[in-house]
């Protein structure tokens, strides 16, 4: 990959049948937010399908398809103040059955 990129893991052990996960913001705790950027499940945005049971694990490159459109760098900005957070879909919780704030690690 050319360009800055952003490497994740979000652990889905004990969670059954994972939809989709994505990055939500702008939001502090306990405050909703829109979808930024699907990390996997959605086919609209390129994401791959989601794993269940496991670490999953995959890389956010500068360029790709955020909603609403960010830079990567704006992305990393909202990480970094604690204004994100990742929800974990489910079949059984179609709004997000478990959520976390977002941080960083150098």
């Amino acid at each position: 990959m050319v360009g800055p990129t952003l490497l994740f893991s979000v652990d889905v052990t004990g969670i059954s049948d994972v939809t989709a996960i994505h990055i939500h913001g702008p939001a502090a705790v306990g405050v909703g937010g829109s979808v930024i950027q699907s990390l996997c499940g959605n086919t609209a945005d390129d994401a791959p399908a989601c794993k269940t049971g496991a670490a999953f694990t995959g890389v956010v490159a500068a360029g790709a398809a955020t909603r609403p459109r960010i830079s990567l760098d704006s992305l990393v900005v909202l990480m970094g103040n604690g204004n994100s957070y990742v929800n974990i879909h489910t079949a059984g919780f179609g709004g997000g059955e478990i959520r976390g704030q977002v941080s960083l690690m150098p």
